[in-house]
């Protein structure tokens, strides 16, 4: 009895809502822009291909399949009254950190090379581009008529590509995510290798037993992830809201040195399903007199 009541079951079902200013997730699968944002204004960096054919901007660091390392990336700023970000494709194993400051999302990629297209009329574009020992070249255009800007980034380790929006349509909605796992952390100080939780609420719940948990400001969750079935991110007053649902290996939650493991045991398991037991059992009874009765009395009246 005793094993049962301190041994964790292995995999848990759970759903968890989190607010907070930003997520680190890292893909399990390869992701796309779902539908297109409506922005004002934008700021992608750590570029090796801008393509706009129509205003003449053909910039590319690729030569013959290979990224020329004698040549720097690109910086693309645009604002305007009609931007429409209408593809994100980010390969499988990138790591993202969103965060969300006042009305601009800021998300910083880790890993291969991501791509886009941006569609605009009534803009403004810069292009900042340089070479080695020389200075940056400006490149700045108004875009009147419909233009669509593809775009490539660096593969990228230390550091991210860093994308900034500021959308026109509030409040905005980022779905489809598959993560292998999910973090609410932020390094602090910078460099020091020490991470504080950034939660500033959180509500658990788990699926097997019907149980909830609310957890406070800066309390952690630590979770390992086995399935996505549901990972969603979106804007709300305090913050970017994080909605997960799916099953992880393992579980954890509390305030920094007094994390528990919040996984059913097994034996508040076998409780919750025992009295699913009962239930099903009853409802069985009830039916089989219900079929005795009717066969002993509406049976024997239609025989006369």
């Amino acid at each position: 009895m005793y094993f049962l009541w301190t041994r964790h079951i292995e995999t848990t079902q759970l759903s968890f809502e989190v607010i907070s200013p930003n997520v680190m997730i890292k893909l399990s699968e390869n992701w796309e822009l779902s539908k297109s944002f409506k922005l004002t204004d934008l700021f992608i960096n750590n570029l090796d291909i801008v393509l706009a054919p129509d205003i003449d901007i053909k910039f590319s660091r690729i030569i013959d399949g290979n990224v020329n390392m004698d040549q720097e990336s690109a910086t693309l700023e645009m604002n305007g009254s009609s931007i429409w970000l209408k593809e994100l494709n980010v390969p499988k194993d990138t790591l993202l950190d969103l965060e969300l400051n006042k009305d601009r999302l800021s998300l910083y990629s880790k890993g291969k090379p991501l791509a886009g297209k941006i569609n605009a009329e009534n803009a403004k574009l810069v292009l900042l581009t340089e070479e080695e020992d020389e200075e940056d070249e400006e490149i700045s255009k108004t875009i009147q008529d419909f233009e669509t800007i593809s775009f490539t980034s660096s593969e990228t380790d230390a550091d991210p590509v860093k994308l900034k929006f500021k959308f026109s349509d509030l409040p905005w909605e980022i779905q489809n995510f598959r993560a292998q796992s999910i973090k609410f952390v932020k390094e602090f100080p910078p460099g020091s290798g020490k991470f504080e939780s950034t939660i500033q609420s959180a509500k658990v719940k788990l699926i097997e037993t019907g149980a909830e948990l609310k957890l406070r400001e800066n309390d952690f969750l630590k979770i390992e992830i086995i399935t996505t079935r549901r990972l969603e991110c979106s804007q709300s007053k305090d913050g970017i809201k994080v909605f997960f649902e799916g099953s992880v290996r393992a579980i954890s939650a509390g305030s920094r040195g007094y994390e528990k493991n919040i996984a059913p045991t097994y034996l508040e398991y076998a409780y919750h399903y025992e009295k699913f037991g009962y239930f099903w059992g009853a409802v069985g009874f009830l039916w089989c007199l219900f079929w005795s009765l009717k066969n002993i009395f509406w049976g024997n009246s239609l025989s006369r």
